[in-house]
């Protein structure tokens, strides 16, 4: 038998997610892609980047990479714009700088390169429509908050 006022842990845990659910956990399983994608550059580098970049370039982008992703993975669930922005920005700037070395090596290097370039600019159109996202829901609730002060 159950107490109607005690909630179990996944009611607690999903009452604790902002609406809408389905897109804030879809962004932290995102978030969740980039930092293990920072975590690879950092532990792992690619060959032909570390080449080109040197350890400390590839280390730089893969740090950018982690500290973004975290920060938006601890704030996606919850409505924190400011965080999440810094977050998505750093994230976002982390892919682009990877991106650009893989359009570099596409053309210096033998090989097509455009495909992983492709599907990096795929990735940042994602943050930037969560970023747009946050935006509108930051405008919302300032107008909101004004009407009921």
């Amino acid at each position: 038998m159950t107490v109607p006022h005690i909630k179990s842990a996944w009611q607690r845990a999903v009452a604790y997610v902002d609406e809408p659910r389905a897109h804030r956990v879809a962004y932290l399983m995102l978030y969740g892609f980039v930092l293990s994608a920072g975590f690879q550059a950092i532990f792992q580098p690619p060959r032909t980047l570390v080449a080109e970049l040197g350890p400390g370039g590839v280390f730089g982008i893969g740090l950018t990479l982690v500290v973004g992703a975290s920060l938006g993975a601890a704030f996606a669930l919850r409505t924190w714009w400011y965080f999440e922005r810094i977050g998505l920005i750093l994230s976002a700037a982390g892919i682009l700088i990877y991106g650009s070395s893989i359009i570099y090596l596409h053309f210096a290097q033998e090989g097509n390169r455009l495909f992983n370039a492709s599907l990096l600019l795929a990735l940042v159109v994602a943050l930037v429509i969560r970023y747009l996202e946050l935006v509108r829901e930051e405008k919302l609730a300032n107008k909101i908050h004004a009407l009921t002060s």
